[in-house]
């Protein structure tokens, strides 16, 4: 059963009228100022991939005309760089938060045919993290305590302390065992910054990194085993393609790395067995191909089958891609699966989701963009299919 019922929130949106947003930047909202300043052309891009989530707006009533000059005074506690920003969008019967920030960048646009305003661009805490590099050895033997150990930094309390970091979901790696840990060597980072660090160390264990409204979250990849919400024609979907695509689909991924100690080639195998099409031809065409990967890194039959699982997983999902827009959804956020229903199977299907853009203009009104994927064509998931 999905998490949201589209009939629910049908319900609780009052049959979504009066789209709303409230943007506050260091806890003020923007529409509560003296001159009353207008948020305009709102998009928040969030992802759960490696790259960070940004969210964009304009200020608008922010220019004095007599003057000739912005309102830069009365402006400063809004677009001030490294303030915290918080979105929330919704209707007017109720609003959620979507993007949790800081400001990274500021322009102030005058002319050009268009109002005077000042632009602003905000993301994600992996913003602050992707500056700096550092050579440097880690106290921590095994990766996500290195993680948190990178996250007690005093540079990361303080986004913690201004809510630009709210908290911390850190899964452990498969490398952390029970036993006794004497003979494992501390971790290093080498030329890389911290979100370099961390980046590495989720494609290394098939783990994906990516910030959920000021949570970091390192976790095992696509573990979420449950749907989000069911969309449909009528329900929800303003417009979707569901295409498949064999291009980059293979059989199998081989990792291959060398044991030191022993003196011996490591080798893991991870096989394709997920349905590729409606027939039976697709998986003559992908018969034979295989990605085989020679990693220096890789010194244990674990870490070899860790780095397997993550190429197959990334080939695998290249399969099926989901490009659908919907009436503005909150709820619907990155890391999440989705389950199409009514356009009759394979485009009915359920889809995990990569991309989300939440949009609000004076257009469009609010609205959601999806990109999701899938590596097969009735994908189940752990709790059966959906």
């Amino acid at each position: 059963m999905a998490q949201y019922s589209y009939g629910q929130l049908k319900e609780d949106y009052e049959n979504f009228s009066n789209e709303f947003a409230i943007v506050r930047v260091n806890q003020k909202k923007i529409s509560d100022s003296r001159q009353k300043f207008i948020v305009g052309d709102l998009a928040v891009e969030l992802t759960c991939g490696f790259e960070a989530s940004i969210a964009t707006f304009s200020i608008y009533n922010c220019f004095d005309q007599e003057k000739g000059c912005f309102l830069v005074d009365e402006l400063k506690k809004y677009i001030a760089m490294g303030s915290q920003v918080e979105i929330s969008l919704g209707y007017a019967a109720l609003v959620k938060p979507v993007f949790v920030g800081f400001i990274a960048r500021t322009a102030f646009c005058y002319g050009r045919g268009e109002l005077a305003h000042v632009s602003i661009m905000c993301m994600d805490a992996k913003g602050a993290m992707m500056a700096g590099c550092y050579c440097r050895q880690l106290i921590s033997k095994y990766y996500s305590d290195a993680v948190n150990e990178i996250l007690e930094k005093i540079s990361y309390a303080k986004l913690q302390g201004t809510e630009i970091i709210k908290s911390l979901r850190i899964s452990r790696t498969p490398d952390k065992t029970a036993g006794n840990s004497d003979d494992v060597l501390s971790l290093e980072m080498t030329s890389e910054s911290d979100y370099d660090f961390i980046v590495r160390a989720a494609k290394k264990f098939n783990y994906e990194f990516y910030i959920d409204c000021g949570e970091l979250v390192f976790r095992k990849s696509m573990a979420n085993a449950a749907t989000i919400i069911e969309l449909g024609a009528g329900n929800g979907i303003m417009n979707m393609e569901a295409a498949y695509d064999l291009t980059g689909v293979i059989e199998s991924a081989i990792v291959r790395g060398v044991d030191a100690d022993k003196g011996r080639v490591i080798e893991a195998e991870v096989k394709n067995t997920n349905r590729l099409s409606i027939g039976s031809y697709a998986k003559n065409i992908v018969k034979g191909k295989k990605s085989v990967n020679i990693d220096a890194t890789v010194s244990s039959s674990d870490e070899a089958q860790y780095r397997a699982g993550y190429v197959m997983n990334h080939a695998a999902y290249s399969l099926g891609r989901l490009e659908c827009e919907t009436i503005g959804l909150p709820e619907i956020k990155p890391g999440n699966y989705i389950t199409i229903k009514g356009f009759g199977k394979p485009a009915e299907n359920t889809y995990y989701i990569m991309d989300v853009v939440h949009s609000l203009d004076q257009y469009s009104g609010y609205r959601t963009k999806i990109t999701a994927c899938t590596d097969s064509v009735e994908k189940e998931l752990k709790n059966g299919f959906i």
